[in-house]
């Protein structure tokens, strides 16, 4: 592949990605660290460099109402 073009590579098959590979390989490792935060109710939380948002999405549940993630 030209160098050139493997910027767009990752774009063709990251639905299928996210929907096949993202539940058996992050979901379980983001609720760890999110259990380990320990997150107050209404907690704000910046991911950084979120990739999917599994992360993102578990700190949201866990800060419940009022959290800005």
């Amino acid at each position: 592949m030209a160098e050139s073009t493997a910027w767009w590579s990752y774009d063709g098959v990251a639905e299928t990605y996210d929907r096949l590979a993202v539940p058996h390989l992050f979901t379980q490792p983001a609720k760890d660290l999110v259990a380990l935060l320990k997150l107050p109710p209404g907690a704000r939380v910046l991911d950084l460099g979120a990739g999917t948002g599994v992360a993102t999405v578990r700190a949201l549940q866990s800060a419940g109402p009022g959290a800005v993630v």
